[in-house]
């Protein structure tokens, strides 16, 4: 489903943390502590980081799962960011873009002009293993080829063809660090500036 609407926040939820990993387990507080040190220390390996990173995401609290997501976003690795990017995104049940002043690909295409908003995308399927997820159901337990985000690294690219409902979006999206994403949309031929918000 999609519609333009203003920003809310979207709840961590622990189904959707459970998918990346095959069980959520407790961790006490000296785990908890030493791993997210490991996350904090400029200097640690960045193998390390990953790891300390995926622990910390299996565990049962939201809080250090959330706590993970926001250190990791400063981190020089862009390995780890390149996580930090696409589990952040796996985590929402509802995709918020933020588009900007839009500007036609061509002239005749004036007509399809938004006003800049917030365009919400329900994720519907996820694969941690194939870096993807979906908009739309019906892939039969897959990523659909004309719903998708891709995930390589620190980018994501998208496509979203609702055809004939005259609903076609592309985009690719770079992350650096921090809690949001900035990148490019195309929806009916018209780009637009956007950024998601990751937590």
């Amino acid at each position: 489903m999609i519609r333009l609407a203003l920003a809310m926040s979207l709840l961590t939820l622990p189904i959707l943390a459970r998918a990346q990993c095959a069980e959520l387990v407790p961790l006490d507080r000296d785990e908890a502590r030493q791993m997210m040190s490991v996350m904090m220390a400029p200097e640690a390996d960045p193998l390390e980081q990953l790891f300390a990173f995926e622990d910390l995401m299996c565990a049962d609290e939201p809080v250090l799962r959330n706590m993970a997501l926001r250190t990791g976003a400063s981190s020089p690795s862009a390995d780890v960011r390149g996580q930090i990017l696409m589990r952040s995104l796996f985590e929402k049940v509802v995709l918020q873009i933020e588009l900007g002043e839009g500007e036609p690909v061509d002239p005749k295409y004036r007509r399809n002009l938004r006003e800049p908003g917030v365009m919400t995308l329900d994720v519907v399927y996820r694969d941690p293993a194939r870096g993807c997820m979906s908009f739309d159901a019906g892939a039969g337990g897959a990523c659909s080829a004309s719903s998708i985000a891709e995930f390589s690294g620190t980018t994501m690219t998208m496509k979203v063809d609702r055809s004939p409902r005259k609903f076609l979006l592309t985009g690719r999206f770079d992350y650096d660090h921090g809690d949001t994403v900035e990148g490019k949309v195309v929806f009916n031929d018209v780009r637009y500036p956007a950024t998601i918000r990751l937590f």
